[in-house]
């Protein structure tokens, strides 16, 4: 059904968005000196032009951030929503995906902790 296969494509179609926002924070860089963040109620991937695809919004939410003692830096975090929580990944539940910008990925189980051993 569609359904079920907007459910299988929503991972591979977020970690495209997440690594096209990346790739774009680093021209943002070179050519303003800062990153991207979210402000407000205006997102990173808005002001970088990158298309938040619609048939993802029942799966994740994304949000960029400054890293906590790291200036500059920014990382992008795909948080899972709805079934896309039950997603299994070395036996565990998968929360979120991110990428900063060291080019960094990590998995974030639902206890918060960064699983970099678990690929994405």
């Amino acid at each position: 059904t569609l359904f079920l296969d907007e459910i299988a494509d929503a991972p591979a179609e977020v970690q495209a968005m997440l690594m096209d926002m990346a790739q774009r924070e680093i021209q943002y860089f070179t050519d303003t000196r800062t990153y991207a963040v979210d402000a407000g109620s205006t997102k990173a991937y808005t002001t970088l032009n990158v298309p938040f695809p619609s048939d993802l919004t029942n799966y994740y939410t994304v949000t960029t951030a400054a890293r906590s003692g790291v200036t500059p830096s920014f990382q992008v975090t795909a948080t899972a929503l709805n079934d896309q929580t039950k997603d299994k990944a070395a036996g565990v539940t998968i929360k979120a995906l991110t990428i900063d910008e060291t080019g960094a990925k990590a998995t974030v189980d639902t206890s918060n902790n960064s699983l970099s051993s678990v690929a994405w």
